[in-house]
């Protein structure tokens, strides 16, 4: 996901698909689905603007490792969030920083398959977290971002420290993340023709009311 935010294949449209257009650049093998590993958290993004932007949630070592791939402000460094802005004396500014091991593919795959996870309360507990499906608008170009965190508030307050027009028009509970996932998934195949980039999309009125009215089913 970090290496087609950065690089330029994101203007590419494989039928709005990240692993088929990385595929086709001959960045990742043509069975990386089978084999790629669920990340645990939220997802990288982007948003990029000709005097300004940012990034988050995104690998520390692509910037740190890859050079082809890294976004050219951060490089050989292991920053995971930054923004940039032309009109500021100093451009770029890193916010965030880890150690390629809090990588949310790496640690999720280190989790699973280091640890002893036998325990059927373990299990229950990393299972049954509350998780919820959100819908959030960014009022400065009525862009709409569909996604799924287990703190949707605090989600919301970080993309604001970024854009302050974004703000939650809705959300839904369920008990665990595989099932807000199945809802984000939906929603993503659902309007797949209108995605711009990652989980935002460019919606109408009636598309906005169809997910607020599947965010109220089993209420």
């Amino acid at each position: 996901m970090t290496v087609y935010l950065f690089s330029e294949y994101s203007q590419e449209n494989y039928s709005n698909s990240i692993s088929k257009t990385l595929e086709k650049a001959n960045e990742i093998p043509s069975d990386f689905m089978e084999k790629c590993i669920t990340i645990k958290g939220d997802s990288p993004e982007i948003l990029r603007r000709n005097e300004h932007g940012y990034f988050a949630n995104v690998c520390p070592e692509i910037n740190l490792f890859e050079g082809n791939h890294s976004f050219g402000m951060a490089r050989e460094t292991s920053c995971t969030k930054g923004n940039w802005n032309k009109e500021r004396k100093t451009v770029f500014e890193a916010t965030e920083f880890k150690h390629y091991s809090e990588c949310l593919e790496f640690s999720n795959h280190i989790y699973e398959n280091k640890f002893n996870l036998g325990s059927s309360v373990n299990n229950k507990k990393t299972t049954n977290k509350p998780c919820y499906t959100y819908l959030m608008i960014n009022r400065k170009n009525n862009h709409y971002k569909i996604g799924v965190s287990e703190d949707p508030n605090y989600r919301e307050k970080t993309l604001q420290s970024e854009e302050p027009e974004i703000e939650t028009l809705g959300v839904k509970k369920f008990i665990n993340r595989k099932n807000a996932g199945a809802l984000e998934k939906k929603l993503h195949e659902k309007f797949e023709e209108k995605n711009i980039r990652g989980e935002w999309f460019k919606l109408e009125r009636l598309d906005v009311e169809y997910i607020l009215a599947e965010f109220e089913l089993g209420k």
